[in-house]
């Protein structure tokens, strides 16, 4: 379902973020002092009584040598998604800060977004007390019909801005919105080519593509319809190791990108594939297996390795060695750059998706177990042998099944395995861990 788009625009740190993650009630958006956190276009859906619009969030334009050099790198892919999100956008909300009054950058700022000739609010933000509405007269000479002052920290006029926001948008869904969509969440180490892929899936530059590590900071979703199927991809910060995060703006990626996971029903696991295995990449695998995700490994890249070193076979068999907890998941190779193999993605997901959710009927499950039980019995412990009078499947994503026994104890790891073994041998499941509950009967 498409909802209007409402696109925020200003410098850096007039609270963008901040009113973004204030009208969607969440913290979705990492909101710091330092200039240039937001740097590609972030959606986040929103409500205001009972009508559902998209907000954009944007990089701040802007320009200063106090900027690192890192920074100043991006200024220009910065501009260039936020034309988009203006061209984009059914409305626009242009944030300026009363407390440092008009600067160069919101006259310019106001210039572009006048020029779209688009319906647009003038959002004048730190304004909590009467002295701060006195000085926010100043930003009229802006030449803005419509002007809400707010405070984004303390909520000061936000529930004002937003019926003004429903006013003007036009064709606005009082449809809540659906559910019933599939959840991919790209994953991996810095600079393993996570944004590059998702603006090819895409089909446009939603994700700013660099070669300095770390370029991604906040999560950034695609909603996508295919075949009549609704996908969300979401986009993460590479999980670097504990010992290689150096600020705090970085940690809260990392933990960003671990919650994305955590939400998601399918992770994209990619790896590079010029660079060796490494310990963090079976880090990562290890988390992705602890939520019980479903799981396809991604291996980017190839069209850069040597073929006479690796071909696919080889290479899979030291995949499969290396990730050996990842229950046969499938393994794509493509090349984010050339788009090569990248189509696949879809028709996977959707394969590994219902397995993820699949559900055995209980008549069928337990046929299984007792043809199981029959192939191979459980051992004894200590005279005592383990009964298994039946199973159910408790719940799916990931899949859960409940044996009742007559004693927890008397399962063995090995033959806790055996059985899962079986069912994977009988069900499928490939690509999605499976969970095993053993209930005194």
């Amino acid at each position: 379902m498409h909802y209007p788009l409402v696109s925020i625009i200003g410098r850096p740190n007039v609270g963008k973020s901040s009113l973004v993650n204030r009208i969607s009630g969440k913290f979705r958006v990492i909101v710091d002092d330092q200039p240039g956190i937001t740097r590609d276009r972030l959606y986040v859906e929103a409500e205001w009584l009972g009508h559902y619009f998209t907000l954009i969030d944007t990089g701040g334009i802007f320009f200063d040598p106090k900027f690192s050099k890192s920074d100043n790198i991006f200024q220009k892919e910065i501009e260039m998604q936020v034309q988009i999100a203006l061209q984009q956008s059914d409305l626009v909300l242009f944030i300026v800060n009363v407390e440092e009054g008009i600067t160069p950058f919101d006259l310019y700022i106001a210039k572009k977004i006048q020029a779209q000739n688009k319906p647009a609010i003038l959002v004048i933000n730190k304004v909590d007390n009467q002295k701060r509405e006195i000085e926010a007269t100043e930003f009229y000479e802006l030449g803005f019909d419509v002007i809400e002052t707010i405070s984004a920290l303390h909520g000061r006029g936000v529930g004002n801005l937003l019926d003004k926001v429903i006013e003007m948008i036009p064709n606005v869904s009082e449809t809540k919105k659906d559910e019933n969509l599939i959840s991919i969440t790209i994953a991996g180490k810095p600079n393993v080519g996570k944004s590059s892929l998702l603006n090819v899936i895409a089909g446009e530059e939603r994700a700013i593509v660099s070669e300095v590590s770390g370029t991604t900071r906040d999560n950034i979703d695609v909603k996508l319809t295919k075949n009549g199927i609704e996908f969300l991809f979401v986009d993460t910060a590479g999980i670097r190791k504990k010992s290689k995060i150096t600020d705090n703006i970085e940690n809260y990626s990392v933990h960003r990108s671990m919650n994305a996971i955590s939400r998601s029903d399918i992770v994209l696991f990619m790896i590079d594939a010029t660079q060796p295995i490494a310990e963090q990449d079976k880090k990562i695998a290890g988390m992705i297996e602890e939520e019980g995700k479903g799981c396809i490994l991604i291996v980017n890249k190839w069209d850069l390795v040597d073929k006479e070193l690796y071909n696919v076979a080889q290479y899979e068999a030291v995949l499969r060695k290396e990730f050996f907890f990842l229950f046969n998941a499938p393994i794509l190779f493509v090349s984010a750059k050339t788009g090569q193999r990248v189509h696949k993605i879809f028709d996977t997901v959707i394969s590994i998706y219902q397995e993820y959710t699949k559900r055995i009927p209980t008549a069928q499950l337990n046929a299984f177990v007792e043809k199981a039980v029959a192939s191979k019995a459980p051992p004894s412990y200590k005279g005592h042998r383990l009964k298994i009078y039946y199973a159910t499947q408790a719940n799916n994503a990931p899949p859960l099944f409940l044996f009742f026994v007559n004693n927890p104890d008397l399962i063995h790891f090995s033959y806790r395995r055996y059985l899962e073994n079986q069912l994977r041998e009988a069900f499928g499941f490939n690509g999605v861990p499976i969970r095993l509950s053993f209930r005194q009967h």
